[in-house]
């Protein structure tokens, strides 16, 4: 038959038909009928094999299929037997052989029920990348479409969809099955995931009660309820449910009945409260729980990774290795023990060790590994600082199509790289992809916090840390990430203190912020200290905490600020001589000297011998330069001795070298150098490639360097300024990316510095530049402080005071930022809001030129003589010892608006006492005698006036003192003489 087939295939493919000929043949029907009886003869051979052709690729088919079918079951028996053996790389690979012969089968079967439901399963099993899930899924979703009656499929598609996250899928399929099984505590628990994935709260509340009540040995379920109850249980409102269930509100209840139902003898469950108890801060009862689950079940994985992890907390490095390389041992396949290594041997600083561990590792993983394996190996890879190999995984990952996973991973690569930026647009454009794993959540609030601190842009930093809080309030890194944020931000350091307090049985650095916290508000209090909670926190910490040199300085800094300062030394000399290569103990006992030189008492050494003393046990380093730059900067000779610092500044690495350079250029700032600070700044820019803060702060000090607007300044020179201002935004951005928003600052700063100096075109662009840095950053002072700016070159006085009002609210306190703000208010006669502007300073009025403006407002606004009086003899004893005439000249000029003569007179002969040469203290002295009647005492003021003044000077004196003498020639004659020798 076959021979046949063939034969026939090969007669048709060479068959031709030529032109068709008339003959004879067709005019004689006899012939005719012979020839239409032959070919039907042919037609009906040509159908019986046809039919027999299809018989037989029928057979063919049916065979081949059965040959599928067969081959699939001994690869799934070939993947049993592997499984047994503990060789899961070959049991994959014959599931893979497995699924394979099915699909072909279904090729040719593509509506069998029973195939497509063990091909699905297979599929499901053997899924590790999204796209493999995603196909699994819907090859389980059609396997219930032909046999809705398979709930065996059905339950593992569900499985799915809650694992990747198609909870509405998930929910339609658990109706069907609840409906069949409304007892089935499995079911319940999965509806309770998925009601509280899509944000149902009460309702997976509800869900999981009545899970723990048809199945009261489900650990699992007990666990998600606790954690709910623990993050969300303010805000749940009870539902409906089954009648005759528990129904739950404190979440420790929860876990005690888990236990008492899982009985005595279950490591499950005492695993499981251990993890609640350490979220809590009850670490002690949490090792407990570990312990008694390690004498349950010794080789436990579960057991031994959670046994390691509490060693690890107390600092027991040892024990941890010896039970992580027990589990190994007996679990040579299991990839988590060989990543908590790795992360054991990040802890101890052995990087190669760790590099080592995930090589293995990775491995173990073999040919198809799972996504999360790999992504947490990748993760550990970037900890270990091996990007490339990290790289190498993501890649894999996203192999079987894109991941938000991978993506994170991405975002941690660029954070490393200093790519802060693009890091924060990737979490940002994936947040919500990610939002669908409740750890990866976090993680991602948390690295774009971190993001976000290094861009300098705290208001985002703490909404971020906010996020990551909320989501989970018992997790440490993002609590205490939002306490930190909440400093940074300048909110309210109650809020942060707070925060710090109840993380204090959890964290050293709580307990350190929060002492910390407390120190300054008590010494920012009008009040009497109490220094009652700040001295407990001291004396409850552990002994573990005390050896930490952050403790022992926080501690001195404590009994410093009680006024307890011999302690204080004493505590500083214990800790240096326990930990001599720690320098900042010394840098401290430098504070206390000044402090106490201050206070006019002598210090056991002078701030000079302490650091001399630092250096001899420590060595040079850039934390003791910056300490001597801080009290060189008020040296008269500030410049040579800052200088000084910078030498040799080769010997540290760059990130140190940049620290050096970015401090000392403070330093020279607070001595009037402003070129000075811009250079160092300029080789703290090229030193660090990721750093905004320096480049924005590089900014800042280049505009004021190039001097007040309008300046006697050539346009070319103007222009080469603005050139070089626009380098540094280009910079910015290149960090930030083009969503940020210093650069936008930076940008607008640029145009109103254009503006200010005549080129008012990019005001427009300014105002949207700030309004978009206002909303992206809406506690940051300056925003609103440059929109005044902007006010007032357009001649909108009370629309600028209303900005510069606005950024003081926002906590701008500087006394240059205070005194325009008067000073326009003033010039407004709005004398009420000038005086609320300068009580912002603080509970007494500020002295220097704050002091000044002060009083002037007071005078001003007729406020009582007393008060007025009270600020000007606040004024002159804080310039009793003031080398600068323009001090007592100010005074002078107060005191003869209050109608005290007498005060005015000495006030002014000082300050011409202080410079002979000013003239506008002498015109001031005789303007005020003439004034007076003692018009003999003026007279002889002018003759010391001509004779100690230039002739131009003198002039002008002696015009303004015979005018008021009532000369009027002589006055007339000197003012002559002044316009012929000064005719502009």
């Amino acid at each position: 038959m076959n021979r046949l087939v063939r034969q026939s295939s090969l007669i048709d493919a060479s068959i031709t038909f030529p032109p068709r000929q008339p003959d004879l043949q067709e005019v004689c029907p006899m012939r005719r009928v012979l020839r239409l009886g032959r070919t039907a003869v042919v037609l009906a051979v040509f159908v019986v094999l046809a039919v027999g052709v299809h018989f037989l690729h029928a057979f063919q088919v049916t065979r081949n299929a059965s040959v599928l079918k067969d081959l699939a079951e001994q690869a799934q028996q070939q993947a049993d037997e592997a499984k047994k053996a503990g060789d899961a790389d070959k049991a994959d690979k014959s599931l893979a052989k497995a699924a394979d012969y099915l699909g072909r089968y279904l090729g040719f079967h593509p509506d069998d029920p029973d195939v497509l439901a063990r091909y699905s399963l297979l599929l499901n099993e053997l899924a590790k990348s999204p796209l493999q899930k995603g196909r699994a899924f819907f090859v389980l979703e059609k396997a219930v479409r032909l046999d809705p009656a398979r709930d065996d499929v059905r339950r593992k598609l569900v499985d799915l969809a809650v694992s990747i996250h198609r909870t509405l899928d998930a929910r339609e399929h658990l109706k069907i099955l609840l409906e069949a099984s409304p007892d089935d505590a499995e079911l319940e628990y999965q509806m309770g995931r998925c009601e509280e994935t899509d944000g149902h709260f009460a309702d997976a509340k509800t869900d999981y009660e009545d899970s723990i009540h048809d199945g009261p040995r489900r650990v699992d379920a007990y666990v998600r309820l606790a954690s709910l109850l623990r993050r969300r249980g303010d805000n749940l409102v009870a539902k409906d449910g089954k009648k005759g269930v528990k129904r739950y509100g404190d979440p420790k209840e929860v876990m005690e009945d888990m236990v008492a139902a899982a009985g005595p003898e279950s490591a499950e469950a005492r695993l499981a409260r251990s993890h609640y108890l350490r979220e809590v801060g009850l670490f002690a009862d949490a090792i407990k729980d570990v312990e008694a689950a390690w004498k349950l079940a010794p080789e436990d994985v579960e057991v031994l990774l959670a046994s390691a992890d509490v060693k690890m907390e107390k600092g027991d490095l040892k024990g941890a290795r010896t039970d992580l390389q027990a589990g190994l041992a007996a679990h040579p396949q299991e990839v988590r023990l060989r990543l908590a290594l790795a992360a054991l041997a990040l802890r101890e600083g052995d990087s190669t060790a760790a590099v080592d561990q995930l090589h293995a590792a990775r491995e173990t993983l073999g040919a198809a590994p799972d996504a999360d394996a790999l992504w947490n190996v990748a993760n550990l890879f970037i900890d270990a600082g091996k990007p490339e190999e990290a790289r190498e995984l993501i890649g894999k990952m996203n192999a079987g199509g894109p991941s938000a996973a991978a993506d994170f991973l991405k975002a941690r690569l660029d954070f490393v790289d200093g790519k802060f930026g693009p890091a924060a647009a990737l979490l940002e454009d994936r947040r919500k992809q990610l939002a669908a794993s409740p750890e990866l959540a976090r993680e991602t609030d948390r690295l774009l916090g971190l993001c976000y601190e290094r861009l300098g842009n705290p208001d985002q930093q703490l909404a971020a840390f906010r996020r990551a809080a909320e989501r989970d309030p018992s997790w440490l890194p993002g609590r205490l990430g939002q306490a930190s944020a909440l400093l940074a931000a300048g909110r309210a350091s109650d809020e942060a203190l707070g925060e710090y307090r109840a993380l204090v049985g959890r964290a050293p650095e709580a307990r350190l912020q929060a002492i910390r916290l407390l120190i300054l508000r008590n010494l920012r209090s009008p009040g009497k200290p109490d220094w009652t909670e700040a001295d407990a926190l001291v004396k409850d910490a552990s002994d573990g905490e005390r050896k930490a040199a952050g403790f022992r300085l926080v501690e001195a800094n404590l009994l410093a600020a009680e006024g307890r300062l011999d302690d204080a030394w004493k505590k500083l000399d214990a800790a240096a001589a326990a930990d001599p290569k720690e320098v900042r103990y010394r840098i401290v006992q430098a504070d206390l000297a000044d402090f106490e030189e201050r206070q006019k008492k002598k210090p056991p050494l002078t701030a000079r011998e302490v650091l001399g003393k630092a250096e001899a046990e420590t060595g040079d380093g850039v934390d003791l330069r910056l300490a001597r730059a801080a009290r060189f900067a008020i040296h008269p000779n500030a410049a040579k001795r800052l200088s000084a610092l910078e030498e040799a500044a080769d010997a540290f690495d760059a990130a140190d070298r940049a620290r050096l350079f970015a401090g000392l250029a403070e330093a020279h700032v607070r001595a009037g150098d402003l070129d000075g600070a811009v250079a160092l700044l300029g080789q703290a820019r090229n030193l660090s490639k990721d750093d905004v803060a320096v480049r924005v702060r590089l900014f800042d000090l280049m505009l004021r360097s190039f001097g007040p607007p309008a300046a006697a300044v050539s346009k070319d020179e103007r222009d080469k300024q603005a050139a070089t201002l626009q380098a540094i935004v280009d910079d910015v951005r290149g960090i930030e990316g083009a969503d940020g928003v210093a650069w936008r600052y930076c940008e607008a700063s640029l145009l109103i510095f254009q503006a200010q100096n005549g080129d008012k075109a990019g005001l427009k662009d300014a105002r949207a530049l700030l309004a978009e840095v206002g909303k992206r950053r809406p506690g940051w002072s300056r925003p609103p402080l440059l929109e005044g700016e902007v006010e007032e070159l357009d001649g909108d006085a009370d629309g600028a005071a209303a900005k510069y009002r606005q950024a003081i609210d926002l906590g701008d306190r500087r006394p240059e930022v205070l005194r325009v703000t008067a000073r326009l208010l003033a010039s407004r006669r709005r004398y009420d809001e000038a005086k609320q502007v300068l009580e912002k300073v603080g509970d007494a009025p500020a002295d220097g030129d704050l002091g000044r403006l002060d009083a002037e407002v007071s005078l001003l606004n007729r406020d009582p003589k007393e008060h007025v009086r009270e600020l000007l003899e606040r004024a002159e004893k804080a310039a009793a010892d003031s080398k600068d005439y323009n001090d007592p000249l100010w005074l002078g000029q107060m005191y003869l608006a209050t109608g005290d003569k007498a005060k005015a007179e000495a006030a002014f002969r000082r300050a011409v006492a202080l410079n002979a040469a000013a003239p506008e203290a002498r015109v001031s002295l005789v303007v005020l005698l003439a004034g007076a009647g003692e018009k003999d005492k003026a007279r002889a003021e002018l003759d010391k006036a001509a004779a100690a003044l230039p002739a131009d000077k003198a002039a002008g004196v002696l015009a303004v003192g015979y005018e008021a003498l009532g000369q009027r020639d002589k006055a007339e004659e000197q003012y002559l003489s002044l316009i012929k020798t000064r005719p502009d």
